[in-house]
């Protein structure tokens, strides 16, 4: 019995420390892989846009895209659908009859994720926003819960930002 109340002291004070806020002039570059959240999300004008989330409702707030294709999936039953909206574009796929994002890519400095990052912005402007991730000089992934957020770099500049499922076909 005292062994289980020990434990559970020892776990209490594990929540408490990993939900308590980070030091003053914390740069995020010490952030853990447990301090990560489990999904990044993308915002434009007030849309909430994340990976694996129905394409209905996201599609009904950004209005219409200025193009479309589409094509037989690969990785997925069904179609994979590419909707431009000009600065980013949204790829989904099909999950039993509902449409899912599968991947957005930002593809200017005119969007940004909600922590801030764009391309253009270097590799430590993404680790001072996100922690150290997985990679090297030339990528550097976060992975979320299904997902993973990816920065791809070319002279230490961020040149592309991608968010990404994990999720595979069963």
């Amino acid at each position: 019995m005292r062994f289980r109340k020990v434990i559970g002291i020892i776990l209490l004070g594990a929540v408490f420390a990993a939900c308590s806020p980070a030091g003053e002039g914390d740069t995020g570059a010490a952030q853990t892989e447990a301090a990560r959240p489990s999904e990044y999300v993308f915002s434009y004008k007030g849309v909430s846009v994340s990976v694996n989330g129905s394409f209905e409702e996201i599609y009904a707030g950004l209005g219409k895209e200025n193009s479309f294709s589409s094509e037989k999936s690969c990785a997925f039953d069904g179609d994979e659908r590419c909707y431009n909206y000009g600065s980013f574009s949204i790829t989904t796929y099909e999950d039993n009859g509902a449409e899912r994002v599968m991947q957005i890519s930002l593809r200017d400095d005119t969007v940004e994720t909600p922590e801030g990052v764009c391309i253009g912005q270097s590799r430590q402007d993404v680790i001072s926003a996100y922690g150290e991730g997985d990679g090297n000089d030339f990528f550097m992934d976060y992975k979320g819960e299904g997902m993973i957020l990816s920065f791809s770099f070319k002279d230490g500049t961020v040149s592309d930002i991608r968010y990404l499922t994990t999720v595979t076909k069963k």
